[in-house]
């Protein structure tokens, strides 16, 4: 506890505990907790258990468990009553959920020996009970004095155990169980195993300490009972099913847990405190504290898989990337796989309670498309935050009552138990493996250091570390017990400290003769094959069309019977025919005949978001969904072959954690075209921590690749400042080193092949994606288009028929090419003189120069070359292109757009209309040619685009009830909302 909790904390205690009684839900019997009716359905319940709902005769189940400990729920005609005049069998059963309820808060918690006040509903008052009632016997045998002992045994030594909030009776059942009837007595091999680990945990602690003085490491002294956790627990998961364990953890005990817990060789750990690797890039890698590691523990039952992930400083920020690691490999290996892989969250008391994205991950854990079966949260309880304590860091009594949100059980436990800890974290890994949700283990512990090892703590927390430094250390009280019983001698003790020592001299050694590569490659396991470095070379992506035709048709069936949407019906006709030659498709088609293409070849998809099955802009519509019955049906897995499946889900209302999600599964599947899409591109700025830290540096810091594919709605349509833009400036100001790929495609066609691409080259990036929001609905391109070639990362302007009359070369990206064209059209010769040639870059990172500087030398060097954009000068791509085509190529771009700005957009629809009218018109008028100039040609006017064929829905605006589809027509008459 902090220096103003360590007294006085059962009244918040008591009021945190006293919140458990209402469980929607449950049924009356549970809510009410009216001790009549209790006993009335209990006495129903003896007659004929199957007179009952299932879960009552499951919650009475629990009450039978402790029968023949006196603790059954009494009958009527029982002893005489206890001092409130209510049968003493009753008291005792109100006395028994007391302590099933509210026994924790009197637990024996905290290593620093605070004692905790008497928590009021533990207290024989409030069940009825005087001390006159203690030596009194029960029905059910036994006396309520024996029926205390054997309540605070089970729930208020070192184990404190939150369980009666849980959904379910059965839940509820299987605790009591746990705990009132079952013991865990370890063997004298397993007390001496759990001393070793606690002796080889502290020692390395002291051991760099002593070498290494003034060196960061965030010890995990105070807590080193962590170590035989871990490995116990695993011990205790591969005999239970689980093959692999999926980590994340911050720094604190780090070092410890890849060193102890995982094996990382102690000879690349020494090369990272002596700094002495020679081949880190001088500006890549990373602090030692952050990186991560794999390897294999062998259990009784066989191998264990651990792999822990790479993170940043940011707290918790790894989480929900172990939750999506996990459930790609559970999506992998298929239905009923989830047992199989066991998420591990580490968490520190403070961030767990402080950090928003603990709730956005704890919302997903029961959701179809991100539940892993349960995941193993384990908190470091420090007792303070940095320099903060927990008072003023949390509303709440304990830094797990987050759990609470989602009915999940917590353990809280003494740290200087190692046998209760090791106990608590064995229990955790059977409820999760049984009931395959999350639970939680709170190891109440203490920081012997300040946050780092240089830090002074007594400025902030005289008072608590007064009795840390007071402390004699956990792995000498366990050495002291275990010797004092005959476990273990105080010799046999000391000569594990000698032989840790012993072997961290002689690593030291080696280490400082050959250093040892801090970071192992990459390229292993699910990523065999893949290679690092980047190309602009590529396969080429077009499918034939009788392929394409193939996915059409899926896109227009439905089962049998299946009622589908009367104004979905027209999309799915259309969609049909999209393999028709001649025919025109949108990026929303594109993306889905891609995707379609994809998995006919055998290459799984998934797409995850705000409402991305049907597309925040009526686009999509890639899960159909029955008017009557309410099923979905996803038509593209008709296609799929080889076991491929697509997986759309509407996420919840978060882009932090589902980010990172994504962020997740890709990592553990490059060879799935995994995608998130934000609603508005604007909200991907809520996720900047794992854009920043995760997508744009994993590389660099880790050598660890991703494909991740963003999908962010961007343009300016005058929606206003928060609908308008996903800040494409950010991205390109965070690009170096063929980090990732930035690209703003400006046809179907285009779409498609970067989809392609994304998974069908030897390498894999980040794809970011500008998706022009309008134009996702009207077409841009013929089918012809997706049947050859690939992605184009520049696009000249197949207009301009001679390029020596060209007066004025524009350049620019995205939706804005659009409105330039069709006001280039309007113009038509009308526009004074000079021929204007438009320019797209369609991927503005990594830059292709050799690209740019042939397409640039086809225009005469005294052409004006503009840079045309609708964001304000300070944001969109300005800035980074003019700098690019400088240095690269000797072109000085002139900016033509609207002023810098300290929002996106305005929120003015009218004043919007007005401006975009200006740029454009202002940009394809070129400039007057000199007298001594030839005239040119006039701007050829080029052949519109073909007409919709026949049977496409008509014109309508975005979601519109005329037509929700927003299938057809051109301009602003498909504006989008």
């Amino acid at each position: 506890m902090s220096d103003d909790q360590r007294t006085g904390g059962a009244g918040a205690g008591a009021g945190a505990g006293g919140g458990h009684a209402g469980l929607s839900g449950s049924p009356p019997a549970v809510n009410g907790w009216n001790a009549d009716y209790i006993e009335a359905q209990y006495e129903a319940y003896r007659r004929d258990p199957m007179s009952l709902p299932a879960d009552v005769r499951a919650f009475f189940a629990g009450y039978d468990l402790a029968a023949d400990r006196g603790a059954a729920p009494g009958a009527s005609g029982g002893p005489a009553p206890g001092a409130s005049g209510t049968s003493l069998d009753s008291c005792a059963e109100r006395l028994t959920d007391a302590y099933r309820q509210h026994g924790h808060l009197e637990a024996r918690l905290d290593p620093l020996g605070e004692v905790r006040a008497a928590a009021p509903q533990l207290s024989l008052s409030a069940s009825g009970l005087s001390e006159d009632d203690l030596d009194r016997p029960l029905s059910g045998g036994g006396t309520v004095r024996e029926l205390l002992e054997r309540l605070r045994s089970a729930y208020c030594r070192s184990i404190g155990v939150e369980f009666w909030h849980c959904e379910t009776p059965r839940e509820r059942a299987w605790f009591i169980e746990r705990f009132e009837r079952e013991t865990w007595a370890p063997t004298k091999e397993q007390r001496a195993s759990i001393l070793r680990d606690i002796t080889a945990s502290e020692t390395l602690e002291r051991w760099l300490a002593k070498r290494y003085p003034g060196k960061k490491r965030f010890s995990i002294e105070g807590g080193e009972a962590l170590i035989p956790m871990l490995k116990k627990m695993t011990d205790r998961a591969g005999g239970l099913g689980v093959r692999e364990i999926i980590m994340g953890m911050a720094h604190r005990g780090r070092l410890n847990v890849l060193r102890h817990y995982l094996g990382k060789d102690t000879e690349r750990l020494i090369t990272e405190f002596e700094d002495s690797w020679v081949g880190m890039s001088e500006d890549g890698g990373d602090v030692k504290y952050h990186r991560g590691y794999s390897t294999d523990q062998q259990t009784p039952a066989g191998p264990v898989h651990l792999s822990l992930l790479n993170n940043p400083s940011h707290l918790e920020s790894v989480n929900p990337l172990v939750l999506g690691k996990a459930r790609a490999k559970q999506d992998a290996a298929g239905e009923g796989s989830k047992p199989r892989y066991l998420p591990l969250t580490i968490h520190g008391d403070a961030a767990l309670s402080g950090q928003g994205v603990v709730a956005e991950c704890l919302n997903m854990c029961r959701l179809e498309g991100y539940d892993v079966g349960g995941c193993v949260h384990l908190v470091i309880n420090n007792q303070v935050g940095f320099t903060t304590d927990p008072s003023d860091g949390r509303s709440t009594y304990y830094c797990t009552d987050i759990a609470k949100f989602v009915h999940a059980p917590v353990l809280h436990v003494n740290g200087d138990d190692p046998e209760a800890c090791v106990r608590a974290a064995m229990v955790a890994v059977e409820y999760r493996q049984e009931f395959g949700r999350d639970v939680f283990v709170d190891l109440c512990c203490f920081r012997r250091h300040g946050h780092n090892e240089t830090d002074e703590p007594a400025y902030t927390q005289p008072g608590m570390y007064t009795a840390v430094r007071a402390h004699p250390g956990t792995r000498s009280l366990y050495a002291a017990k275990l010797a004092a019983e005959g476990a273990v001698t105080t010799v046999e003790a000391e000569a594990m400290v000698e032989g840790e020592i012993t072997a961290l001299d002689a690593a030291q050694d080696s280490a400082r003769k050959t250093p040892v590569k801090p970071v192992t490659p990459p390229g292993g396991g699910a990523w065999a094959g893949i290679e690092g470095g980047y190309s602009f070379d590529g396969p080429s992506t077009g499918v034939p069309l009788d392929s394409l035709a193939k996915v059409c048709g899926a896109l227009g069936r439905v089962p049998e019977g299946f009622a589908a949407h009367p104004k979905l019906r027209g999309l799915m006709e259309s969609r049909s025919k999209l393999a028709t030659p001649g025919a025109r498709v949108s990026h929303a088609d594109a993306e889905l005949l891609a995707i379609g293409s994809l998995l006919a070849e055998g290459t799984s998809a998934r797409l995850s978001g705000q409402d991305c099955r049907r597309g925040t802009f009526s686009q999509r519509h890639a899960v159909y969904r029955d008017e009557k019955s309410n099923e979905r049906f996803t038509p593209l897995n008709g296609v799929a072959s080889g076991g491929a499946a697509l997986r759309v889900w509407d996420s919840p209302l978060s882009e932090y954690g589902v980010m990172g999600f994504e962020y997740g599964y890709s990592r553990s599947a490059p060879g799935v075209l995994t995608m998130w899409e934000a609603q508005f591109g604007d909200f991907c700025n809520t996720a900047q921590v794992i854009i920043d830290q995760y997508m744009a540096a994993s590389e660099a810091k880790w050598e660890r690749w991703c494909g991740l594919v963003l999908l962010l709605p961007h343009g300016q349509e005058g929606q206003g400042p928060e609908h308008s833009s996903a800040r494409l400036e950010r991205f390109l100001q965070l690009c170096a080193e063929h980090n990732m790929e930035v690209v703003y495609p400006t046809t179907g066609a285009q779409m498609f092949h970067v989809l392609r691409r994304q998974v069908r080259r030897g390498f894999r990036k980040p794809l970011i994606v500008m998706t022009p929001k309008k134009f996702l609905r009207i077409e841009t391109s013929g089918v012809e288009d997706l049947t050859r070639g690939s992605f184009r990362c520049l696009i000249d302007d197949e207009h301009v028929t001679d390029p020596s009359r060209v007066s004025r070369v524009i350049y620019c990206t995205g939706k804005v090419y659009h409105d330039l064209h069709e006001k280039r059209l309007v113009l038509g010769s009308a526009v004074d003189a000079g021929v204007v040639a438009m320019v797209r870059v369609e991927q503005l990172y990594p830059f292709h120069t050799e690209l740019a500087k042939a397409i640039d030398g086809r225009y005469p060097a005294s052409a004006e070359r503009v840079w045309v954009q609708e964001e304000p000068r300070n944001q969109g791509a300005y800035l980074y292109i003019a700098d690019v085509m400088r240095e690269r190529m000797g072109v000085s771009l002139r900016y033509m757009g609207r002023a810098a700005s300290p929002t996106p957009a305005t929120g003015s629809e009218a004043s919007f209309k007005k401006s975009q009218e200006a740029l454009v018109t202002a940009a394809v008028t070129p400039p007057r040619a000199s007298s001594a100039a030839p005239t040119p040609n006039p701007t050829p006017t080029p052949t519109p685009p073909p007409p919709s064929p026949a049977g496409r829905p008509g014109a309508g605006g975005a979601g519109g009830a005329k037509n929700p589809t927003g299938r057809g027509g051109t301009g602003a008459a498909k504006a989008a909302r």
